[in-house]
């Protein structure tokens, strides 16, 4: 995951690969803008969920291995 700050505005860039492909290597690519503990170096799916009132929306990103074991997880609230 990706996480950059323009202003007041935050962007999020969430990539996942299909779930067949090759587990990516993490030193193929360094990427200084990589949020923290957020790599994932084998096979992985993830989810992306919405929920709150039109004001206190909230975004949860989940990262999943083969087996449906979370390996990580981050709330995104719309007004922090």
């Amino acid at each position: 995951m990706n996480f950059l700050k323009e202003k007041d505005i935050s962007i999020y860039d969430l990539t996942v690969s299909p779930l067949t492909s090759k587990p990516y290597s993490p030193d193929s690519e360094k990427n200084p803008l990589r949020v923290e503990k957020t790599l994932v170096d084998k096979r992985n799916f993830g989810t992306i969920s919405i929920s709150g009132k039109r004001n206190e929306r909230k975004l949860v990103l989940q990262i999943f291995d083969v087996y449906g074991k979370e390996l990580w997880k981050k709330e995104i609230l719309s007004n922090p």
